[in-house]
């Protein structure tokens, strides 16, 4: 069993933590220097305290209410969990178990027996007020530029308007909205606007494939003056977005 600190103690691992600016490794032996007399803790009990006291307010690990009574169902814990969903919809099990010392089974089990099932939320993009006067300007940069050279738009790299990112797939399994029926909630994500690049391609085979593509290599004179939208699609192979290009 973990040894057990007074308040005492976990204050002056908190200062010795803080004073080692986190390194709980570094605060172990700070904290021998200045407390030869105290029991030495190891470096995770100085991590486990400051994440503990920040999660919960508590110094100690909690103990008393652990066992059965974690996982007892009154009609007055099943009351609470219920107001607290209805207050909130968008909490987390976890955040509700936590918060009211249950268990994340009794609260599971409640929700599902009053048929309140976790509806995703769908991501969209809506316009701002701003928005229509910013794209009335790109609209007519695109025409001047039309203006100025006939193929400026086969310099264009084309998408659809998904909503996607580099960085991989993003997981919206915690984000959710419990309700008897779907409510069919949406969460407005910001968009990603990019200045176009221009990508020398080749053709082969009726695929379009990557030739080179400098990150370095700034944009073409002809674009310099313009910041073109664009969104990059790492779920979609490169030339089902790509328009071909005539590179001169």
């Amino acid at each position: 069993m973990a040894a057990q600190f007074s308040n005492e103690e976990y204050t002056d691992m908190i200062l010795v933590y803080g004073f080692c600016e986190g390194n709980a490794r570094l605060s172990v032996r700070v904290y021998g220097e200045r407390f030869p007399n105290h029991r030495l803790p190891n470096h995770t009990t100085f991590t486990a305290v400051v994440r503990r006291l920040r999660e919960t307010g508590r110094f100690a690990a909690r103990t008393a209410d652990y066992g059965n009574n974690r996982f007892v169902r009154t009609a007055d814990v099943e009351e609470v969990i219920l107001a607290r969903v209805e207050a909130d919809p968008e909490l987390s099990t976890r955040r509700i178990s936590a918060e009211m010392e249950i268990s994340k089974d009794v609260v599971h089990r409640t929700l599902k027996e009053q048929l309140l099932d976790p509806y995703p939320k769908t991501p969209v993009q809506d316009l701002l007020i701003q928005d229509p006067g910013s794209r009335m300007i790109f609209c007519r940069a695109v025409n001047t530029q039309r203006q100025l050279n006939e193929n400026f738009a086969n310099m264009i790299l084309f998408t659809d308007e998904a909503c996607f990112t580099r960085r991989g797939i993003t997981n919206f399994h915690n984000e959710h909205v419990y309700a008897d029926e779907n409510p069919h909630a949406i969460k407005c994500v910001p968009k990603n606007w990019k200045q176009a690049r221009r990508i020398e391609t080749i053709s082969i085979f009726k695929k379009v494939s990557y030739k080179k593509h400098s990150q370095d290599k700034p944009p073409s004179a002809s674009l310099n003056d313009v910041d073109i939208p664009l969104q990059e699609d790492t779920t979609k192979k490169p030339y089902e977005y790509l328009r071909q290009a005539q590179v001169g």
